[in-house]
């Protein structure tokens, strides 16, 4: 998957086309997550006798949405690092 090019470790178009399409599933993960976050603030506010228990999944939501900010830094990296030149 990996050669060299002018020095320099470049991956060649298939791993750059899966690592894309990686990318994109964790953008629109990140897009529901984030979704599912903003619900969870509504209904906390709509729904106060609910608070507690809406609280603790919009805090589970808000994690998931980190986690996959960290997963799409990772693969751009990646992306910018060892992408054809």
């Amino acid at each position: 998957v990996l050669g060299v090019f002018g020095g320099v470790w470049v991956l060649k178009s298939s791993a750059i086309g899966k690592l894309e399409e990686a990318l994109q599933k964790h953008k629109a993960d990140m897009m529901t997550a984030i979704g599912e976050s903003e619900e969870y603030i509504r209904l906390i506010g709509s729904v106060p006798e609910m608070g507690d228990s809406l609280t603790e999944k919009y805090y589970l939501a808000r994690d998931k949405s980190a986690k996959l900010l960290g997963k799409i830094q990772a693969v751009e990296t990646v992306i910018a690092t060892y992408g054809e030149v």
